[in-house]
């Protein structure tokens, strides 16, 4: 999976109105852990359908939202949720990802949810930490990581220790 530079982050493009609402949830849950339906569009009450959501497979607009929001490309998003950009094409035809996609997508937010979260909704802040080397990952990116189930929760356990001052 290609390794997404921190320059590239910066320049992507702004994020919706879904980072206010996401920033707006983050006073009623500081750890972000409930909040990252916010960074895909959907309303923080929706938690409770989210396992039906994705064993139906997540409308493809919600993929959509979660790029516009976070400012990443559609290649880059395509490698978080490892989704080649043809298949995102056809995804989007057909209006809906498969369940295996869905859930990928939203750890995907989760990951990015925590990270903002430790940043204060500072989303160029939190695109920088996830796009460059980190020591306490070993020098791994984190978005790279970002991709698969043990690296998002490798990064979950560094943030949690960042958290409470444990460094990275």
């Amino acid at each position: 999976m290609p390794t997404a530079s921190a320059a590239a982050l910066r320049t992507s493009r702004k994020p919706s109105g879904n980072l206010a609402r996401f920033t707006e949830a983050l006073r009623s849950d500081p750890s972000g852990s409930s909040c990252y339906v916010a960074l895909l569009g959907l309303p923080i009450d929706a938690l409770p359908n989210i396992v039906a959501l994705v064993q139906h497979g997540a409308p493809f607009g919600l993929l959509e939202g979660f790029q516009r929001t976070v400012g990443l490309s559609v290649e880059q998003i395509g490698a978080l949720v490892q989704i080649p950009t043809r298949t995102l094409t056809r995804r989007r035809e057909i209006g809906h990802l498969r369940p295996d996609e869905s859930d990928r997508l939203f750890r995907a937010a989760r990951v990015f949810s925590r990270v903002l979260a430790l940043y204060d909704g500072k989303l160029d802040e939190a695109r920088e930490w996830l796009a460059s080397p980190q020591r306490g990952l070993g020098g791994a990116v984190p978005l790279t990581l970002a991709a698969t189930d043990h690296g998002a929760q490798t990064i979950s356990d560094i943030i949690g220790r960042m958290e409470y001052g444990l460094g990275a």
